[in-house]
C-alpha cells in the first residue's frame, strides 16, 4: 500500500482536530463536520433533481451518526489512513486490472461481419417468399455499430444455424467467466466445433481466440490484426495502482452505483443525468439511505490513480463491494464486487477481502488469521437479517461470502441486521421505500391531503396554510372567496358555504337559536323574531316557543300571543277579545257581518228628533 499521498489530504489537519473527530470518549459529530455533510448531500441531490431540503437532510444525517457514524468512527478512527471529518480511510493498493467489456462486445460485433459476410444473404423480398430462409440479426447488434444501419440481413436456415453456432463459441470464450484465462466450459465448447485446436481449462483466452480466427479465414480480413491486438489488450492482466476508500461517509452510500463505466439498482440517477447505463432505472435507489443507516455496512471501492484531489466519494468508481461488518468483531461479510457480474472469477474478490481482513484486523486489534471464506447464499443467511430497502446481493451471488476469525463457528456467532428503514431527505418521514432514496410522496410530487387521506400528484391538489387538499376537500367561501378545507366551511340554505371567519366576523351570520346552524339574515330561509331572535327556519323558531302572527309579519313570543278560535292564527294578546275568545279582527269582522233586523212598529218623528 503506497500511501504518500495522503500527506496532501491530511496537511491541514490539527492533531487536537483529529482527537476530537477520533477519541471515543469526545465522540460527538462536530457542528462543522455535520454541516459539511448535509451541505454536500443537498448539492448532490439537486444535482440529481431531487428536492430535498435541508430539514430532511438534517434528519438524515442526524440519523446516520446516530446509527453508524459514531461506531464506526470509533471503529477505525485510530487507523493511520483515516482522514478525519471524511470517515473514509484511503490509501493506495496494487490491482489486476479486469477484462474490458466494451472492447471484447465491440471485437465480438466485428467477428459477427465477417462470419456474415461469408455466408450468401439474400434481399428481403426474395426472403419473404422462401421459407427455407432464416433471419439472423445479432441482439444489441445495432449497439456495437458495425453493421451498417444495423440492417437485418437474411440467411438460408442452414447458413444461419452456422454463424449461430460459431458466434456463441466466439461468445462463450470471451465472456464466461471474464478472467483472461479459458475456463472448463468455454474450452469444451470450442473443441466441440473446433476439435484441432485442443483448447484447455487455463489457456488464454487471446490465444485460443486467434486460433478459432485462423479456422475461420478470420485472419486473412486486412483489419484483423488491428481488431486482434485491441481484444489482446483487453483480455490480458495488467497490475496497476488505484486508490482505495473504505468508507461510512453518507455521501458514498448515495454514489455507491456511480461507476466509471457502470452502474447497478441502487443508483439514485433515475433520471439518466450520468447518461451511463441506462439499463438502471435506480429500482432499488431506496437502498443507498438503507446501507447507509444500518449499524453494520460500509463501502469499499477504487478510483483512479490520477485524481489528485480530496472528494473521492464524488468520483466515478472503478470497482464497489459491501462489507456488513458484526459489531462483536467475530465475522464480516463480503457482498458482491461491481461491475463484476458473474460467479466464475473470484480473483479481485480475493483481493478485496484480502485487504479488508488486514484493515479489520488492524483496526481490532487481532491477528490477521480468518479461515477460509464461507461462501453463498447459505452461509450469508446464517449470519444476515435482511431488515432494508437494498438488494440483497448476499443471497444471490455466489461469491459472497463470510469471513470468520480464526476458532469462530458460524453456526455460533450473532447474526448482524443489514439495511434500515430510509429516511425521506425532503419531508423527513421514515420509509419503506426500494425504488426512490425519497418517500413516494415526495419523489412523484404527490401529496397526502389532509382530509381524505389520499394521495393525489401536487400539481391538482390545494395548498392551504401548511397542508394540502384535494379538489374534493376544499372549497371557495361564498362571502370572501377564499379557499378554505371543507371541514372548516359551513353550509348555509339558501346561500352556499361560508369559511369560520366570515362566520365569526361579519353580523349577517348568526346561529339558529333552536338547533345551531348558521343562517345569512336576509335570505329565504332565515328567521329573526321581533326580539332579534334568530332561526333557520319556521320550524325552528316554532319549536323555540315562537308563532308567526300575520299583523306584524315576524314571528312573536308564543307567550305573548293566543290563538284566535275563528281564524286559527296567532295575534299579539293586544290584539286578542278573551271575552269573545277571538282575534280583535275577527271580532270586527263579526260586527260587520251581522244581518240586520226591521220592526213592525212605525217610528214617528218626534222619537227620531
Amino acid at each position: 500500500m503506497n500511501n504518500d499521498f495522503l500527506q496532501k489530504v491530511n496537511e491541514e489537519i490539527s492533531v487536537e482536530e483529529n482527537a476530537r473527530l477520533t477519541d471515543p470518549d469526545k465522540m460527538e459529530l462536530a457542528p462543522e463536520v455535520r454541516a459539511a455533510l448535509i451541505d454536500e448531500i443537498l448539492d448532490l441531490h439537486h444535482e440529481y433533481e431531487y428536492k430535498s431540503t435541508t430539514y430532511g437532510v438534517e434528519k438524515v444525517v442526524d440519523a446516520w451518526w446516530e446509527n453508524k457514524g459514531r461506531a464506526m468512527t470509533q471503529l477505525f478512527g485510530n487507523h493511520p489512513n483515516y482522514v478525519p471529518g471524511k470517515f473514509q480511510i484511503v490509501f493506495d493498493s496494487d490491482y489486476n486490472r479486469e477484462i474490458d467489456m466494451s472492447i471484447v462486445s465491440e471485437f465480438l460485433g466485428w467477428v459477427f461481419d465477417r462470419l456474415i459476410d461469408n455466408e450468401e444473404s439474400y434481399p428481403e423480398e426474395i426472403a419473404t417468399y422462401k421459407e427455407w430462409l432464416g433471419r439472423s440479426l445479432l441482439p444489441g447488434y445495432d449497439s456495437v455499430g458495425k453493421r451498417k444501419s444495423a440492417e437485418v440481413v437474411y440467411l438460408k436456415t442452414e447458413a444461419f444455424n452456422k454463424v449461430h453456432r460459431f458466434y456463441s463459441v466466439f461468445h462463450r470464450a470471451l465472456e464466461l467467466g471474464k478472467t483472461h484465462l479459458l475456463t472448463e466450459q468455454a474450452a469444451e465448447g470450442i473443441n466441440e466445433e473446433f476439435p484441432d485446436i485442443r483448447a484447455r481449462e487455463g489457456q488464454k483466452k487471446s490465444r485460443a481466440i486467434g486460433k478459432m480466427c485462423k479456422k475461420l479465414g478470420i485472419d486473412k480480413y486486412p483489419d484483423y490484426n488491428r481488431e486482434y491486438a485491441k481484444l489482446c489488450d483487453a483480455v490480458n492482466p495488467l497490475n496497476i495502482v488505484r486508490h482505495t476508500i473504505i468508507s461510512w461517509n453518507p455521501v458514498d452510500y448515495y454514489t455507491m452505483s456511480f461507476g466509471n463505466s457502470w452502474a447497478s439498482c441502487h443508483t439514485i440517477d433515475k433520471k439518466n443525468i450520468r447518461r451511463g447505463n441506462e439499463n438502471y432505472s435506480g429500482c432499488y435507489s431506496g437502498g443507498t439511505i438503507s446501507y447507509m443507516l444500518d449499524g453494520v455496512s460500509v463501502v469499499f471501492y477504487t478510483v483512479d490513480k490520477q485524481y489528485d484531489g480530496e472528494e473521492f466519494e464524488l468520483q466515478d468508481k472503478i470497482n464497489r463491494c459491501m462489507f456488513h461488518i458484526d459489531p462483536r468483531k467475530e465475522y464480516f461479510v463480503q457482498g458482491r464486487v461491481y461491475p463484476q457480474d458473474n460467479d466464475g472469477e473470484n480473483s479481485i474478490y480475493r483481493s478485496i477481502r484480502n485487504i479488508m481482513q488486514k484493515i479489520i484486523s488492524d483496526s481490532w486489534g487481532v491477528a490477521n488469521l480468518w479461515q477460509k471464506p464461507l461462501k453463498g447464499r447459505s452461509n450469508c443467511e446464517k449470519v444476515i437479517c435482511h431488515c432494508g430497502a437494498n438488494y440483497a446481493d448476499y443471497f444471490n451471488y455466489g461469491n459472497c461470502n463470510v469471513s470468520l476469525l480464526a476458532g469462530k463457528d458460524i453456526n455460533e456467532v450473532g447474526r448482524i441486521d443489514v439495511g434500515h428503514s430510509g429516511i425521506c431527505p425532503c419531508c423527513g418521514d421514515e420509509h419503506d421505500e426500494q425504488e426512490t432514496m425519497t418517500c413516494a410522496e415526495c419523489f412523484n410530487e404527490r401529496r397526502t391531503c389532509a382530509d381524505c387521506g389520499y394521495s393525489f400528484n401536487e400539481n391538482d391538489m390545494y395548498l392551504i396554510g401548511d397542508d394540502y387538499y384535494c379538489e374534493d376537500c376544499c372549497s371557495r367561501c361564498e362571502e370572501c372567496g377564499d379557499l378554505c378545507p371543507n371541514n372548516e366551511l359551513e353550509y348555509i340554505s339558501g346561500f352556499g358555504s361560508v369559511c369560520d371567519i366570515c362566520l365569526e366576523n361579519r353580523d349577517e351570520f348568526e346561529q339558529c337559536y333552536w338547533c345551531d346552524e348558521w343562517v345569512r339574515i336576509g335570505t329565504e330561509d332565515a328567521v329573526t323574531t321581533s326580539g332579534g331572535t334568530t332561526f333557520c327556519c319556521g320550524e325552528c323558531a316554532r319549536r323555540g316557543g315562537y308563532v308567526f302572527v300575520s299583523e306584524t309579519g315576524e314571528y312573536e313570543c308564543k307567550e305573548d300571543c293566543s290563538q284566535c278560535e275563528e281564524c286559527g292564527e296567532y295575534v299579539l294578546d293586544d290584539d286578542f277579545d278573551f271575552e269573545e275568545g277571538i282575534c280583535c279582527r275577527c271580532v270586527s269582522e263579526r260586527e260587520d257581518t251581522q244581518p240586520l233586523v226591521f220592526s213592525d212598529e212605525p217610528i214617528r218623528l218626534e222619537d227620531i228628533a
